[in-house]
């Protein structure tokens, strides 16, 4: 995709001229929202999910079915994510179970606004994490000819 983590960050914690004729809520420089708290805290999480979903790779059902208890540390090699089945999502394919190493972005987001237990966003399921990508490919001027599906717009980062 091109993005580094701080303008994959930048970009989804500002709103464009475009988005506000959208209708998502406009966030000054210092990241809060106006307006609507209900309407900022479903933004917050949708734009948590889609950066779990960029610098992880991950798939929309499996960001839709995290838990906390899926985050675990590794010592010095800081914490990931285990991706397996569970009674909220289920897999594709046996082969998709893996451990998948956390960015600092995203272990800051699990420190700080991600809930602690159950789900780490329990009002999001797939379609609404594909429509709020497919909003952000929109704002970033994605070409619409191929649709390119979230997991394989990882940000890749040194580790």
């Amino acid at each position: 995709m091109g993005l580094d983590t701080g303008s994959s960050a930048t970009t989804l914690g500002n709103t464009s001229a475009s988005e506000k004729a959208r209708g998502l809520p406009s966030q000054g420089p210092d990241g809060r929202t106006g307006g609507d708290t209900a309407k900022s805290q479903r933004y917050r999480v949708l734009s948590s999910a889609l950066l779990f979903g960029l610098l992880t790779g991950m798939r929309s059902g499996e960001i839709c079915g995290l838990l906390a208890s899926d985050v675990i540390s590794k010592g010095n090699l800081g914490r990931f994510i285990m991706i397996q089945p569970n009674a909220i999502r289920q897999l594709k394919s046996k082969a998709a179970a893996r451990e998948v190493p956390l960015h600092q972005v995203l272990e800051q987001l699990l420190d700080t606004s991600l809930p602690r237990q159950g789900r780490l966003f329990p009002t999001l399921n797939v379609d609404k994490v594909v429509k709020a990508y497919a909003k952000l490919r929109i704002s970033l001027s994605k070409p619409n000819g191929h649709c390119v599906p979230l997991h394989t717009e990882v940000v890749h980062h040194p580790v």
